[in-house]
């Protein structure tokens, strides 16, 4: 490294630390813990102000959607829609207004949202109706008399094979609600992947009540799905995180040592995304944290790609081991390193404070380091794996580097900085002969701060 080169690189640590991206103002309107508390005077301020009723903000979510399900009141809707909102245009996962009322509001609000133009016949990305994705949660009859009053067919399914009664069953705690759901919609239906209201109700409704009550209407109880092999005990461990749930499966005949096709047993599939009471219950009722399932994957990877740091603590703390790999060559480390997850910094911090080998590369090429940097983890993560070994200037299958990618989609300048301090190549270029140098002039984060300078004059 030249002199010159190194003293620029010292000045630029100096000065990427003050660094800040611009920041753009919140629409408060979009922001739920808003709609907790906020009356007519608070919505027609935040307006005033200039929040956009209209405006799609995280998770496609619009003011209007907030407000429904804030609970806003008639006048509340009444001011956003004179404001400019319209009450059928699609929000997350493309239901509008009518989906938003008729799950969380009351009949006076369904009405009103017909009044006001809603559409009672959209259906949302799921092929779903209003009056199934009411059956998650509402608990207001006269809502599911008035749906289907209007037009609605309780019978209809979406797009996973679930009608009324079926998505009551899968999520709506009311046994009450669910008996009435079961009256008026074909309880013995089945969904796509042969699931029956007993096996959806364990899958996901925290109401033991419910569960056994669809325990004494199905057929089959210890059927299993025609897509994963996945019995009621194992659709549980996907999302249920209720322990009573597991307790009350295992006292009707459950079997812990049940696998999925692909060899995958309870603790495998909830240590995925399931909550860590349920993590603890598996693991004291014996399932073993180093148990692999059929492509060589134990719990610690599922856990380490999508799960909270307190879950890949607790199998860590359960003597789940840090060195084994899967039939890719992936090991929990590379897992974590890719995920790109809230906790994704800290798993890697605890892997690595395991004994987890930053060096691992998987069949792809895919290194820790160039995971790291691709689904912008931490300037701190980053100096652990280098410290702790990973290749500055390994590059991904995409012949990427941790540099080019950092360059290509980073906003952190100090990022850049540091990678060239510990020696990352400025000459490396992707199959389109681009560097780093390339890269960043195309990142509109990146572009126009003193590192692109830098490694424009590095290449040149």
């Amino acid at each position: 490294m030249h002199a010159t080169f190194r003293t620029t690189l010292a000045a630029l640590a100096m000065s990427v630390s003050t660094f800040a991206l611009p920041a753009f103002a919140d629409n408060i309107l979009l922001d739920e813990n808003f709609w907790e508390t906020a009356d007519l005077a608070a919505v027609e301020a935040a307006v005033a102000q200039g929040a956009d009723v209209s405006e799609l903000g995280a998770g496609d979510y619009n003011p209007l959607t907030r407000a429904l399900r804030g609970g806003a009141p008639i006048a509340v809707i009444d001011f956003l829609v004179a404001q400019g909102a319209d009450v059928n245009q699609p929000s997350h996962d493309e239901r509008p207004a009518i989906f938003w009322a008729a799950r969380y509001g009351n009949l006076d609000m369904v009405e009103h949202i017909v009044a006001l133009g809603g559409d009672i016949s959209a259906r949302d990305d799921s092929d779903r109706n209003a009056l199934v994705y009411a059956a998650f949660g509402q608990n207001d009859r006269a809502v599911f008399e008035y749906l289907v009053a209007a037009g609605i067919d309780p019978n209809a399914v979406d797009s996973s094979g679930r009608n009324a009664a079926l998505a009551a069953a899968y999520q709506n705690t009311d046994l009450d609600t669910v008996t009435y759901l079961s009256e008026i919609s074909d309880l013995s239906a089945r969904t796509t992947d042969g699931s029956d209201a007993f096996m959806l109700a364990a899958a996901r409704n925290t109401n033991v009540d419910v569960i056994a009550a669809m325990l004494a209407h199905s057929a089959d109880p210890h059927g299993v799905t025609t897509d994963d092999g996945e019995d009621a005990l194992l659709l549980a461990a996907e999302r249920n995180a209720e322990v009573g749930v597991y307790q009350f499966l295992l006292a009707n005949g459950f079997s812990l040592d049940v696998k999925t096709n692909a060899g995958r047993d309870a603790l495998s599939i909830a240590s995925y995304r399931n909550a860590s009471d349920v993590i603890a219950f598996l693991l004291d009722a014996g399932l073993d944290a180093n148990t692999p399932d059929a492509s060589g994957r134990t719990a610690l990877f599922y856990a380490a790609e999508r799960n909270s740091a307190e879950v890949v603590a607790q199998l860590l703390a359960a003597g789940a081991s840090v060195d084994v790999t899967d039939e890719q060559g992936n090991t929990p480390l590379l897992m974590a390193a890719n995920s790109g997850e809230s906790d994704a910094d800290t798993n890697v911090a605890a892997l690595l404070a395991a004994g987890a080998d930053a060096r691992a590369t998987n069949a792809d090429g895919l290194n820790t380091l160039a995971a790291a940097a691709d689904k912008g983890l931490s300037l701190d993560t980053i100096k652990a794996l280098v410290e702790a070994g990973a290749d500055v200037n390994a590059m991904n299958a995409d012949r990427m580097s941790p540099l080019m990618l950092v360059a290509m989609k980073g906003d952190d300048p100090a990022l850049i900085a540091y990678l060239l301090s510990v020696g990352a190549d400025v000459t490396l270029s992707d199959d389109f002969g681009d560097t780093a140098a390339d890269l960043i002039a195309e990142n509109e984060n990146l572009a126009e701060t003193p590192v692109a300078a830098l490694l424009a004059a590095a290449v040149n």
